[in-house]
Formats: structure tokens, C-alpha cells, sequence
């Protein structure tokens, strides 16, 4: 792109000529790129071959536009697979010749035609290939020898974290310059198309007028989106300084882009990719020394797994400071008792769930709605919390067809069992595949005949709860998950 600013800048702005000519450059760098990296459209093509007569075939979004590419051009789902895995993974410098290995595994193990059924996975594969690309990259082919992510996780995973904590440590403890930076939150992309006539008119944020793009940077609201802007950032021109992309109008307005791991997913200046910008404008420690302060506090991520999530063993997993069960406790149909197992669930009333829980031993116990609500915060909000706390499967696409599952980030694995209730047709199940019913320990303050219960439903990515029904016709089985103080 060098070579492309050098010819620009020798003929007028706003020519014939200078169009053609940028066209045709694109053209032969996307061209050479696509040589570079034609392994992994063939991999993605072996992993796929019920879907053989469909790769060439325009790509189109949920609405059944064609999904474009920033030039505006149409792409088959085979380019939009591949241009996902180029965005993903190596827009940051991290060596191109991995992309074989890379598609393979983030396509073929990790299931990232399903938007990420392991986010968590996807993030840290990310960090290995760019850590093997900077200090390995002689040691493993474009396959990376064939290893699984559990192989490469094995060996780098370890330096991997402690570099993360590192950088984090050495930026929660370092001294910054006071700016005057206003930081705002982009929670959704109406919210981002209100900024799209501040950037720079020449190569605009995709994120601010193209929403299948805003839906890619954001996994789909995994990642939080934060504009930093100085407040005379409308007022300025899109002139060229001397340390373009990191010049006073680049500066004036910058876009973050925080996964919940902890790390930046883009940072790009007001230029976008013009005059050397990128997504990778900056890193971590620039940025928090223009922004006076440590990103990652200026900017918090929605939550942070590695910091709150430990496996125990095949029944509980250790989430912040509580440990839950993995899985719905399940038992025999003992319906003098309240117990009603259907299909793979079992289904309690809340005297049955309260009389099991005290007799589990071993420090379980029903949990609280405090242990409810913690549980919650840690996994992003009310907001938020669904989409990670729902499993990767089995739930109802919701509004406009969208994937109501969720991405399972915390290894909860809350699954769709809906509710039992002896009026729910012939097996007494109602809403499966729709909502997940967890009771709490906690009754109703002005009626005991009621006690509250967390729900998870397929058409948003929050939770919320609601009050059941203890004795009567009204009476209802819900799912139990009990949990242990840590």
C-alpha cells in the first residue's frame, strides 16, 4: 500500500485516472493475497462437503441482502468464510502462512460457522498463532503441524496468560497524563451509524455504516465497542500530519474495541486505513498513554473468563468466587415427592427442590437469588448474561430467525429445558427449546405461596426472573442447579 500512496500522490484527488488506478491495485493485491491463502478455502471445503453445491454461491445476511465487502463488491460464501478467518486472525501482523492450520482448526474444532460456539477458544488461538508467528514460526508448516487446540494450548497457553497478566499488572500500575478524552460506550449499531459523518470521508469506519460488519467486530455483542473522542473532534478537518495515522485529526476520534478476554479485538484511528492506519493502530500501552489512563479500566470488556473460570471436575466448574454445578441435577420421577423425569431433564417443584438441596451434602445448596444475582454480574448483566451462561445448541433461533443459542463462555451449559406442569399436553413439558427455569431458595415477601425463579429465554441474550407457583393446579417443575461457596 506503500508503493499505492507514492503513484497517488503524484496525480490530482478526485480524478478518473486516480480511481482506475486504485481499483486496479486492490484488485492485484487482493489477487496475491487470495494466491497466498487459496489452502484455506480448500480446507474449509473438505470440512464442509454437504455444503459443496452452496461455496459459490453469493453470500447473503439474515435479511437476504448480499453481504459486501468494504469496497462494496458481492462475495461467495466461500470468500466471506475465508475473508472471516483473514479479519479474525490476522489483521494484526500474526504470519499469514498459519491460515491452513488456523481454518482448520477455528472451522473444523472450534465451530466458528456457528458465530463461536467457544468464543473463549477462538480468542486464545488468536494470541498462540501471534505468538508463534513472532518467536516459532520456522518450527510449524501452514498446518501448524497438524496439532489440535488442545495440543497448542498444552504448550503456549501457559505463556500466553502470563503475558497477558503481565502487560495488565504493568498497566493497572503505571502513572498517565491527565486527557481530556470523552469515552463512550457503543452499545448497538444505530448507535454507531450517529458517528458515521465524523469519520474520515475518504476510507469511513465499517462498523458505522455497515451492520453485518458492526455484528462481525462485535461477535454478535460479545465484544464491547467504546468511541474516544476530544471534544473538538466535529469541528476538525481530515488534514494529513506529519505522524499520520497518529496526527491531531486521527487522534480526535478513536474506536476500541474490547473482547471479554481482555483484549484489544481492534483499535483504529479517525483515518481507518488511510495514510498507514489500521485495526492495530495502537497498542494496549499506547493507547492508555493517549488516553491517560488504563484501557482496560477506561474501557472495561464485558467480562474477563480466565480470571473467573476453573474446571473442578465433570460436575462444577468454579465461577468467580462460587462454585456451581455444570449441568441441571438430575434424578428418578418420584412424583409423591414433586419429581418429574421427562426425556433427558428432570423437573422439580420448588418443596422438592428445597428438601434435595438440604440433603445433597457436601456444602451444595439451592442457591439464593444473591447467589443468582452474582452469578449474573460476573457473566456480563441482566443485559448480557444469557448469551453466555446459554449452550451452544438446542435453543430456538428468536426474533428475525437469529441464532437464539448461546455461547456457552463460562461452561454453565444452561440448556432449554422449559418447565413441567401437568396441563402441558401429554408429557406435561412446556416452552422446551423456548426458556430455561432455574428455581431460587428465595420465597415471595408478600406471599409465601410463590417463589422466585431465574429465567433464560431464545429471543435476547439477558436473564431475568419471575415468581412460581408452590401448591395448587398452578404448580410448576423447573430446573435445579445448585451451588457451593468457593
Amino acid at each position: 500500500m506503500d508503493v499505492l500512496r507514492e503513484l497517488l500522490s503524484e496525480i490530482p484527488g478526485n480524478t478518473l485516472c486516480r480511481n482506475v488506478l486504485t481499483e486496479a491495485y486492490c484488485a492485484l493485491f487482493e489477487d496475491v493475497a487470495s494466491v497466498a491463502t487459496h489452502k484455506s478455502k480448500n480446507v474449509i471445503r473438505s470440512l464442509f462437503p454437504q455444503l459443496a453445491s452452496r461455496w459459490d454461491d453469493i453470500a447473503v445476511d439474515d435479511a437476504g441482502n448480499p453481504v459486501l465487502t468494504m469496497s462494496g463488491k458481492q462475495q461467495t460464501y466461500i470468500e466471506y468464510f475465508e475473508r472471516t478467518i483473514r479479519n479474525m486472525f490476522f489483521h494484526d501482523g500474526a504470519n499469514q502462512k498459519f491460515e491452513p492450520g488456523v481454518t482448520r482448526i477455528a472451522y473444523g474444532e472450534l465451530k466458528l460457522e456457528n458465530r463461536g460456539q467457544d468464543s473463549r477458544k477462538l480468542a486464545s488461538l488468536k494470541k498462540i498463532v501471534k505468538l508463534i508467528s513472532e518467536g516459532h514460526a520456522g518450527e510449524y508448516d501452514g498446518d501448524l503441524n497438524g496439532m489440535s487446540y488442545d495440543e497448542l494450548e498444552t504448550r503456549f497457553g501457559t505463556v500466553v496468560q502470563k503475558a497477558d497478566d503481565e502487560l495488565k499488572e504493568k498497566l493497572a500500575s503505571a502513572d498517565y497524563q491527565a486527557s481530556d478524552y470523552v469515552i463512550k460506550e457503543i452499545p448497538d449499531y444505530k448507535s454507531a451509524t450517529k458517528f458515521f459523518k465524523y469519520t474520515n470521508p475518504d476510507s469511513p469506519w465499517c462498523i458505522t455504516h455497515m451492520e453485518n460488519m458492526w455484528r462481525s467486530y462485535t461477535a454478535d455483542g460479545m465484544n464491547r465497542v467504546y468511541f474516544a473522542y476530544r471534544p473538538n473532534f466535529r469541528r476538525m478537518k481530515p488534514v494529513k500530519g506529519p505522524d499520520a495515522p497518529l496526527d491531531s485529526y486521527g487522534l480526535s476520534l478513536i474506536s476500541i474495541i474490547v473482547d471479554p478476554w481482555g483484549t484489544l479485538r481492534a483499535v483504529t484511528t479517525r483515518w481507518n486505513h488511510a495514510n498507514g492506519g489500521s485495526d492495530q493502530a495502537m497498542d494496549a500501552t499506547q493507547l492508555s498513554n493517549v488516553l491517560g489512563g488504563n484501557v482496560f479500566e477506561l474501557c472495561p470488556p464485558t467480562a474477563m473468563p480466565e480470571r473467573h473460570v476453573e474446571r473442578i471436575d465433570n460436575d462444577s466448574i468454579r465461577i468467580g468466587d462460587q462454585v456451581w454445578m455444570s449441568h441441571n441435577l438430575q434424578m428418578r420421577t418420584n412424583r409423591r415427592r414433586g419429581i418429574v423425569h421427562v426425556g433427558d431433564e428432570t423437573y422439580f417443584t420448588w418443596n422438592a427442590a428445597m428438601e434435595v438441596a438440604a440433603a445433597y451434602g457436601n456444602g451444595w445448596r439451592l442457591p439464593t437469588m444473591d447467589d443468582w444475582d452474582k452469578l449474573i454480574e460476573t457473566c456480563g448483566g441482566y443485559k448480557k448474561a444469557g448469551l453466555n451462561l446459554k449452550s451452544t445448541e438446542g435453543w430456538r433461533p428468536g426474533v428475525d430467525d437469529e441464532n437464539g443459542n448461546g455461547f456457552d463462555t463460562y461452561g454453565f451449559d444452561a440448556k432449554p429445558a422449559g418447565k413441567y406442569n401437568r396441563y402441558h399436553g401429554r408429557r406435561g413439558v412446556g416452552c422446551k427449546r423456548h426458556f430455561a427455569f432455574f428455581w431460587t431458595s428465595d420465597r415471595c415477601e408478600d406471599s409465601f405461596e410463590w417463589a422466585r425463579y431465574v429465567e433464560l429465554n431464545y429471543l435476547d441474550t439477558g436473564a431475568s426472573t419471575s415468581i412460581g407457583k408452590l401448591s395448587g393446579t398452578d404448580m410448576v417443575g423447573l430446573s435445579v442447579r445448585l451451588v457451593r461457596n468457593a
